[in-house]
C-alpha cells in the first residue's frame, strides 16, 4: 500500500510540474 502510495505520489509530481510551469508562462504572458 505504501509503496503505491509513493509510486502515485510520484506521478502526481512528475505531472504537477509541467503544467504548473506552464501555467506560469501562460500568466507572465498575460501581465
Amino acid at each position: 500500500m505504501s509503496v503505491l502510495f509513493g509510486y502515485i505520489l510520484c506521478l502526481v509530481i512528475s505531472l504537477a510540474i509541467p503544467v504548473t510551469f506552464f501555467f506560469g508562462l501562460k500568466t507572465i504572458k498575460l501581465i
